[in-house]
């Protein structure tokens, strides 16, 4: 007499990968996406932008071979305190265990437009300050 047996075969996601313009302009929004493949079952993505989360999502979609490819993509405006911040995507899964879940990160270069002001000086001394940042800087 044969008997037949059903297996579920669990398997962890691939190392995420994020997509992004490290070369952001401030004001200017940008679509960000990151994916991990080859899960099964499917699993989410959580976002941190400085390691603060900012987002936690994911489709699964069924690839050929029966697994689940996890995919987010939202679109990010930078302001300039985002500056040289770490932007990373983080993907769980049951079958992966914390703190050190798998991770793509990339630093962010925030392009800003200033305003510089130039000043004739009152006295001799010539005192050059640059206007617009957080704090005047003496040149």
């Amino acid at each position: 007499m044969f008997r037949s047996l059903c297996f579920t075969i669990i398997g962890p996601p691939d190392r995420p990968i994020l997509t992004l313009s490290p070369n952001l302009k401030e004001g200017e929004a940008t679509r960000f996406e990151c994916s991990a493949s080859d899960a099964y079952p499917g699993g989410r993505l959580i976002w941190y932008n400085n390691d603060v989360e900012i987002r936690s999502a994911g489709v699964n979609d069924t690839n050929p071979n029966g697994r689940y490819n996890i995919t987010d993509s939202f679109d990010f405006t930078p302001r300039r305190n985002d500056n040289k911040h770490t932007i990373t995507c983080e993907v769980r899964h049951e079958t992966l265990d914390g703190p050190n879940y798998p991770r793509d990160s990339i630093e962010i270069d925030v392009k800003c437009e200033y305003t510089v002001s130039i000043r004739e000086p009152t006295d001799e001394k010539c005192n050059w300050y640059i206007m617009g940042a957080y704090k005047p800087r003496k040149m």
